[in-house]
């Protein structure tokens, strides 16, 4: 398990191009030597500790003989995405979000289990800035803080435009957040989210999403990275066996939830209750 840090994005990418290397039985000292570069460079590339460019990948890509063009093609554009700014770096963000947000930059699909709350790229500004407010007393920062980020919440649902498919507790709509009135807000918002696989996981039986929230991030070069949030940080779960945990588990809450249609007519009664 990895921490998330100012370079993980880097040193997400460089593992992959350490697994392509280690494929083909080299060492890094006879990489560097074929790719004419300083004997330390590969070390520092596959670590995240250096940045990449294009030039230098293809040469590397030539070495560990990948041919297969799409995946040239998508680990070239990771790495151009690597070097320009993020919307997200004009913003005072705790190392942690900046590192998730880049990462949800990268990735080419997104699927999120929230058992509790609406997923942060679905919730309406009013949502966002009570849900935010809940926790003043809790984490520093007051007005001041609440007011950065639900713009960011709300600049960060126009910036991201992957794939992403949300299973949501149903727990998740009893929780009032702002008052009968904002939830409504929230729940309309819901029901005209075309371009999101929404699927609402009823209460009355247990499954192994009761363990709490996760992510699961698909990235363009086949890689995936488990995301965990709590109150400080983000843990990322990328060795392959644990991976494989968290994506049965992703099947089996996927299966025993609502169809997005019937989605649609739990949320359409929610909403009338309230």
């Amino acid at each position: 398990m990895a921490t998330s840090d100012a370079t993980y994005r880097r040193a997400r990418f460089g593992g992959g191009l350490r697994q392509l290397r280690e494929q083909r039985k080299l060492t890094q000292r006879a990489v560097a030597a074929a790719a004419g570069v300083g004997p330390d460079k590969i070390n520092r590339v596959e670590s995240g500790r250096v940045a990449l460019d294009v030039e230098l990948l293809r040469t590397l890509l030539d070495i560990y003989e990948v041919r297969d063009h799409a995946l040239r093609v998508a680990l070239e554009a990771m790495v151009e995405n690597l070097a320009l700014p993020g919307w997200w770096q004009t913003y005072a963000l705790a190392p942690a979000l900046r590192d998730f947000l880049g990462l949800e930059q990268d990735a080419s699909a997104v699927w999120a289990w929230e058992p509790l709350l609406v997923h942060g790229r679905l919730q309406t500004e009013r949502y966002a800035e009570h849900l935010m407010l809940s926790g003043d007393d809790v984490v520093q920062g007051g007005k001041e803080r609440v007011a950065s980020m639900v713009t960011v919440r709300m600049k960060r649902q126009r910036a991201v435009t992957n794939k992403l498919t949300v299973i949501l507790g149903a727990a998740a709509l009893q929780t009032v957040v702002g008052g009968p009135d904002v939830m409504r807000e929230q729940i309309a918002h819901l029901l005209t989210r075309q371009d999101v696989e929404l699927r609402i996981l009823p209460l009355g039986r247990p499954h192994v999403g009761l363990d709490g929230a996760f992510t699961l991030l698909d990235f363009p070069d086949g890689g995936r990275l488990a995301a965990v949030e709590n109150l400080v940080t983000t843990a990322y779960i990328d060795d392959q066996d644990s991976l494989d945990v968290y994506g049965r588990a992703a099947d089996q809450l996927t299966k025993l939830a609502l169809d997005p249609s019937a989605s649609r007519t739990f949320l359409e009664d929610h909403v009338r209750a309230l």
